[in-house]
């Protein structure tokens, strides 16, 4: 037992020392004729920008022209680059450049075909280069070995790497100190693999590592470029290659997942055209590693912020800052200053190695409807009680009904209060006959792990309401060190439905924080829309809190007015009489209310001299309102208004100004209105097509503008163990199978952490890529060590984030460095 024992620590040993070798193992990058998914192959912003992202290898297709000018050209016809069908040879440069410039790939609209003395003179920046002959002749060279040594480039760093094997024969007899480097084709094993360097079949990949060494011989290689498609080269094969000599690069690689695979399999360098995404391959850390940052960039002091987060991002092995200050919003704006300050960031952000991601579209959250009010959702309202009175229509409350608000009705003994329930009298709720605002009654509760099954300390009433009809909620409460659970509030005012049509989740919630015992009494009050219920649950109290106590007091609950009314087209304004039914006209007996009322009053309107409508009479009105549902009563985007997609195509142009990202995030989370209002019902669909095809759309534009770009979005409203429920708060009809309807492509970010061993698992099989959007303002730093343990198991995983809603940096370069230490990215994408 004693050897068997010292055998598993000495095996342990020895797999901690592999795995620090392989995290060690320096990958090369070499760019495909430049960052060519960033900017036109070949020219020299592609060439500039590889340079700027400190590639390692430079490759360079070469050509010729008419006029024996060497240019840089990957094919040997100008058709698909200028659209031009003709032989490079049969050109001469001048003509070339006076026929016009390449299709444009990204922002890069005036990119003209380069020389190599050119090119040469921007990529001798970079450790490396490859050279290409894909028109060969020895006058082409001679030409180039001459322009290396004009420009003082060392023959030691350069490669000749190519198919063409008079090339590679020339170089091997005449510059020997180039390094030669085959290209290696493989075909399909279906009757015996194909080759580019062996006559007939190769019975199986063994056999083909055999013809390339042979290969080796023959034309004196230093390396081959070995292809990654099929996963036809493997671990073994590379091994192989190792062992006869070949140093071993891979084609092409341009995703996290093949990155992953062929750095374990033992590859020496990749050749990319998306260096952005498989950088982070050269080492065992996850491709995305970023942070999330709502602060903006409107003073000196927000930069030094963003310059120390830098620094902590930096040092935590971040590599990208999810940016949350509507840069989709106010980029199209001419605030020349915010401008000017998110441009140093960015550069801050560039010398730092971190990559902005824009967070944009929250069509949750009213995204643009702070700019138009009328791109709201909304929702009916109707038979909302009025009166004429001096010359004006004013709301009139009507009665409601709610029991012993003031808690005058008690029973000392049993620890009850009449028409109200709570949890355990006695042990959790308490009478306190003098607890209250003016020393009488109050209800106490006292919170405590273990007192209740599920920690809470609740108290709540049943009322009837009217469909259609806006209510408000509000009481008194005083706190005594009420210690809340985890990074959530204390403790929460909220209101359920009742019945068959109660929205799942709720109807309305607001969070109340900090409630100690020197703040005294506290009035909260949450507004909330009836919709299509009869009844509503209103609670008060702690979902597991675990500490402290807290009293309620005075309660009230009263139907309110409207604030705001929803005017856009097919949203009808309607007012008529209370007693007749006879409806009034617009511009003859009254004049159209604001959609919004100043200082938040109640929406009253002028009644016009002349009109039908007498002085006391009563009235009843029907508007449509924005809809405000969930925890934070928010507003949503109506996603059927065809001017929201007119407002998104604007802001993408904007977002490509400030930043040309590769990486965009939709957040399309807690969408919480929708399909209320007339657009929305005219579709006659649910809430799956509806959001389905908006971020279909939303998709749509980003590839517009930046054909490259990888689509993050938040996962919750895809998913069925989350958000994608049917009836989700003020949501007529189910998200289930949204997931269906959306592009693939889209990276899901995950941040449901109790259930993400359901949620991650339910996206790779439906085919997306997953991130972790980890973290959550907890007090330790290694909370997610759970998260990184799915993550390792998830073939497709892109990496994680820190997500602090309450800028909480403290620990964030603990975090990184915790979360690179125990990534072990599974990396194979099937």
């Amino acid at each position: 037992m004693v050897r068997n024992a010292w055998y598993k620590v000495c095996l342990l040993a020895v797999v901690i020392g592999a795995l620090e070798i392989a995290e060690a193992k320096d990958v090369k990058l070499v760019a495909h004729r430049g960052e060519e998914s960033l900017a036109p192959e070949g020219s020299l912003a592609a060439y500039r920008l590889a340079v700027e992202h400190k590639l390692d290898i430079m490759k360079m297709d070469l050509c010729v022209t008419k006029d024996g000018e060497l240019v840089m050209s990957h094919d040997v016809t100008l058709k698909r680059m200028m659209n031009w069908d003709v032989a490079i040879t049969n050109v001469t440069l001048s003509e070339i450049r006076a026929k016009g410039v390449f299709q444009q790939v990204g922002p890069y609209t005036d990119e003209r075909i380069v020389t190599f003395r050119e090119a040469l003179a921007v990529a001798k920046a970079l450790p490396e280069l490859w050279i290409d002959f894909k028109c060969f002749t020895p006058e082409m060279a001679e030409k180039a070995v001459a322009e290396l040594a004009a420009q003082d480039v060392d023959l030691g760093r350069v490669m000749v790497a190519t198919f063409n094997k008079s090339a590679l024969k020339y170089f091997r007899d005449h510059h020997p100190v180039i390094r030669r480097v085959g290209h290696i084709w493989i075909g399909g094993a279906k009757e015996g693999y194909s080759t580019n360097v062996q006559q007939g079949k190769c019975s199986s990949m063994d056999a083909v590592a055999d013809a390339v060494l042979a290969y080796k011989q023959e034309m004196g290689l230093w390396g081959v470029n070995m292809p990654v498609a099929k996963r036809m080269v493997t671990a073994e094969t590379i091994a192989k290659l190792h062992q006869g000599g070949l140093w071993v690069s891979s084609w092409f690689v341009n995703d996290p997942q093949t990155a992953a695979f062929y750095r374990e399999a033992g590859s020496d360098a990749f050749v990319t055209a998306g260096a952005r995404d498989t950088v982070d391959a050269r080492s065992s850390r996850y491709a995305d590693r970023w942070y999330y940052c709502s602060r903006g960039v409107n003073t000196e002091a927000d930069l030094d912020f963003h310059r120390d987060l830098l620094k902590k991002a930096k040092a935590g092995g971040y590599n990208g800052m999810l940016y949350a200050h509507g840069l989709d919003y106010w980029y199209a704006t001419k605030d020349r200053r915010q401008k000017e300050n998110f441009q140093r960031l960015r550069s801050m952000c560039a010398e730092a190695g971190i990559e902005i991601i824009p967070l944009i579209w929250s069509t949750g959250y009213g995204a643009f409807v702070g700019r138009d009010l009328e791109l709201a959702e909304c929702e009916s309202v109707t038979g909302i009680a009025y009166v004429a009175r001096d010359g004006q229509a004013v709301f009139e409350s009507g009665d409601t009904t709610f029991a012993n608000g003031d808690f005058e009705q008690y029973d000392l003994d049993k620890n009850r209060f009449a028409s109200w329930w709570a949890d355990d009298p006695g042990l959790v709720s308490f009478v306190d006959e003098q607890g209250g605002v003016s020393g009488g009654p109050a209800m106490r509760m006292e919170p405590a792990p273990g007192k209740n099954k599920y920690d809470h300390a609740r108290m709540y009433q049943i009322v009837p309401v009217q469909p259609g009809h806006r209510y408000r909620f509000s009481l008194k409460i005083r706190g005594e060190d009420l210690v809340p659970k985890g990074g959530s509030g204390a403790l929460r005012v909220q209101v359920y439905g009742k019945g068959p049509k109660a929205p799942k989740g709720g109807v309305a919630a607001k969070e109340v924080n900090g409630l100690m015992k020197e703040e005294g009494w506290r009035t909260v009050a949450l507004d909330f829309s009836a919709g299509e219920l009869n009844q509503v649950i209103l609670y008060v109290g702690t979902w597991g809190a675990t500490g402290g106590r807290f009293w309620v007091d005075d309660c009230k609950f009263q139907e309110i007015g409207l604030r705001e009314i929803n005017r856009r087209a097919g949203t009808p304004f309607k007012v008529r009489s209370a007693v007749s039914g006879q409806e009034y006209v617009a511009g003859r007996d009254y004049e159209m209310p604001p959609a919004r009322m100043a200082k938040g009053n109640d929406i009253s309107f002028r009644l016009l001299p002349g009109g039908a409508i007498k002085e006391g009479e009563r009235l009843l009105l029907d508007a449509y309102v924005p809809s405000r549902h969930g925890p934070k009563s928010q507003i949503s985007t109506c996603m059927s208004d065809p001017r929201l997609y007119e407002i998104l195509e604007k802001s993408a142009a904007g977002v490509m100004e400030a930043c040309a990202p590769r990486k965009w995030f939709l957040s399309v989370d807690e969408v919480r209105n929708g399909n209320t209002c007339p657009l929305c019902r005219a579709r006659h669909t649910d809430m799956a097509h509806i959001l389905g095809d908006c971020v279909t759309r939303m998709h749509a534009i980003i590839k517009k503008v930046c054909p490259e770009a990888m689509v993050y979005a938040w996962s919750d409203m895809f998913d069925p163990n989350h958000n994608a429920v049917d009836n989700y708060f003020g949501c007529k009809g189910t998200y289930e199978g949204v997931w269906d309807l959306i592009p693939k492509d889209i990276v899901m970010s995950c941040w449901y952490r109790a259930k993400r061993d359901l949620t991650v698992p339910f996206f790779t099989r439906k085919g997306f890529r997953v991130q972790a959007g980890a973290y959550y303002d907890s007090l330790d730093h290694k909370v997610d060590a759970g998260w990184m343990d799915t993550l390792n198991r998830t073939p497709n995983a892109t990496g994680w984030m820190y997500t602090t809603w309450n800028a909480q940096y403290d620990l964030m370069e603990k975090y990184g460095k915790f979360m690179n230490h125990h990534s072990r990215p599974y990396g194979v994408w099937e």
